[in-house]
């Protein structure tokens, strides 16, 4: 047999230690045994405080009335969702007698503008050197254009207003005026 150093002495003895330690700390804990043997000691019995029966009624009415509170009605507005604007009925407009009878440009929805939606107008400059700049939202580009220019080979603009632009389509001739939104 082989000697044993200094170190595994150590070790032995230390491991026997904590073993004995350990058997010894489970013997003196009180068991299940003995915890069923002596009942549990029991409060005195005393007289409750008015304040604290007070505050357990106050408890159960609580608790009943959440019992049977209504479930919440869905909310009748919707935050998240914008309502659709009322559309103004279109009255006739009636001239004085003997007056020129104007016909009003027609606003083109954006169905028959070929392909095009007014997105903006940007205007430089003042009083006589205002330039007003149209921009137009095409399928796939954007489009800035000023009075005279062609957009996309299908519309020339012909006048930029405050809030509305006069184009003529190239393939048929046809005046229309994109207002903005």
């Amino acid at each position: 047999m082989r000697d044993m150093t200094p170190r595994q002495v150590g070790l032995m003895v230390g491991a026997g230690g904590l073993l004995a330690a350990w058997l010894a700390a489970a013997a003196g804990a009180p068991g299940a045994g003995r915890a069923a043997q002596s009942p549990p000691p029991q409060p005195p019995a005393a007289v409750e405080d008015p304040v604290v029966a007070e505050i357990r009624q106050q408890a159960a009415r609580l608790h009943a009335y959440l019992d049977r509170v209504p479930p919440r009605p869905d909310p009748a507005r919707n935050p998240f969702r914008f309502a659709s604007e009322p559309v103004p009925e279109a009255r006739p407009v009636t001239a004085a007698p003997g007056a020129p009878q104007l016909v009003p440009p027609a606003v083109a929805p954006v169905s028959e503008a070929p392909g095009l939606r007014l997105i903006g107008i940007a205007s430089s400059g003042s009083g006589a050197r205002l330039v007003r700049t149209a921009i137009f939202a095409g399928p796939s580009d954007t489009y800035l254009a000023v009075t005279g220019d062609v957009v996309a080979d299908r519309i020339r603009v012909g006048a930029i207003g405050a809030d509305a632009v006069e184009v003529i389509r190239l393939d048929d001739g046809v005046s229309l005026t994109l207002a903005l939104r």
